[in-house]
């Protein structure tokens, strides 16, 4: 690169160098305002020749919206004619053609959520079919373009979306950060190495990386994990700690109960990428147990309850009472289900997921007058687990307790 740039220097000088009219002598622009200088030049022409658009003189942003207009209708045609000739191509060909045309059909037709950067297949199928010789069979087609050098095209076309590309995504790559983060510190300082974040995936995500395997934090929401490119197994972790925003205080101690140290955290920038400098007031929920969402967890507090007398440490469960929640997700595994308090053999009780139309078969059931234990097999990843009790008793029941266990 030095000496490429060395060659064009002297061949600049010999042929007279580069003057400002008035100035001294101009040297080289940055790569990063080549694109900007483009759209200048390019603008400077429209307006010599009159090109006023609706009277108005031409917009940078406008100029580049039909570049990459431009650039979607080539690629458009470009698609369309070689799913036209699928039939003569050879298999690798024919699967760069219809894949990003089946990827498109899946996200138009499901619910999966839309993003951009997901259809970067789309372009890479692109550039595959264009190393391959795609745009010239399609020249060799047309006896018009026949004239044209296939091999320049191909190279042109290929470097010009090249360069779009890179301009268009350079600034949003994410720098890299200069200090350790405070959230980072405060966790090691406390030796806090597994829990938590509160819907925070990318906070959970950059943290986990940039600590070198130091620090596992993961997302979760309510007693949910936010698998968002993430294997459940990665749930199956223990964990002592979460990171919340202050307002999320009553709701996430309500679910994992109260902490036995509460740090603020203050503002904490919890993106990354073009998304960077979102600030959130930040606190960290310590714990002396395990709060693992497929841990052992006491379930009574995020159970709902109809007929029911909610005392200071127990639920009375009245005639024709029902308790049933909390929806919670579950990974593959065996649980068990223990439920204690008083008379309990006047009840029954089933769990499943109900919502999906899933009831679980029990096993090992254990009933006495004070404790019941029984056990599930679940053999998937499942959302919306519910455990109900019912009392179809004269008499009320006293739950003091419902804990579920988790076995991998």
């Amino acid at each position: 690169g030095v000496l490429c740039q060395w060659c064009v220097q002297k061949f600049v000088l010999i042929n007279g160098g580069i003057t400002y009219t008035g100035f001294t002598q101009a040297s080289f622009a940055s790569f990063d305002s080549i694109g900007e200088r483009i759209a200048i030049c390019l603008k400077s022409v429209l307006d010599l020749l009159g090109a006023n658009f609706f009277g108005i003189t031409p917009l940078f942003s406008a100029l580049d919206e039909v570049i990459r207009f431009g650039v979607f209708v080539i690629i458009c045609c470009f698609f369309i004619y070689m799913l036209c000739t699928i039939i003569k191509r050879d298999i690798v060909t024919q699967f760069l053609i219809s894949s990003p045309i089946i990827v498109l059909l899946i996200y138009i037709v499901s619910d999966i959520p839309l993003s951009d950067r997901y259809f970067v297949f789309v372009l890479i199928c692109f550039f595959i079919l264009l190393a391959r010789g795609g745009l010239f069979s399609v020249i060799k087609d047309f006896s018009v373009a026949k004239k044209l050098s296939s091999k320049g095209i191909i190279s042109f076309v290929a470097v010009m979306f090249s360069v779009n590309m890179c301009l268009n995504f350079m600034p949003i790559v994410p720098k890299p950060l200069e200090q350790p983060p405070s959230i980072m510190n405060v966790l090691l300082e406390n030796n806090l190495t597994s829990g938590y974040t509160a819907d925070k995936y990318w906070l959970a995500n950059v943290m986990s990386f940039y600590s070198k395997g130091n620090v596992e934090l993961r997302s979760v929401i309510g007693r949910k994990p936010h698998r968002w490119l993430v294997n459940t197994d990665w749930y199956k972790f223990p964990a002592n700690f979460i990171v919340i925003n202050v307002n999320e205080f009553d709701e996430y101690v309500k679910i994992y109960g109260e902490p036995v140290n509460v740090v603020n955290l203050g503002a904490v920038d919890v993106g990354t990428g073009k998304y960077r400098n979102v600030f959130e007031d930040l606190q960290l929920l310590i714990y002396d147990k395990n709060i693992g969402i497929f841990a052992a967890q006491e379930l009574i507090s995020g159970m709902n309850s109809n007929n029911c007398d909610i005392l200071e440490n127990s639920i009375r469960l009245n005639k024709n009472g029902v308790i049933y929640g909390p929806y919670e997700y579950l990974a593959d595994g065996e649980y068990t289900i223990t439920i204690r308090g008083d008379r309990l053999h006047n009840l029954s009780f089933d769990a499943g997921s109900f919502v999906n139309g899933i009831q679980f078969s029990l096993r090992d059931i254990n009933i006495t007058p004070t404790e019941i234990t029984y056990k599930i097999d679940i053999y998937q990843n499942i959302d919306m687990v519910e455990f109900r009790i019912f009392n179809n008793s004269d008499e009320p029941v006293l739950i003091n307790s419902i804990k579920r266990t988790g076995h991998f």
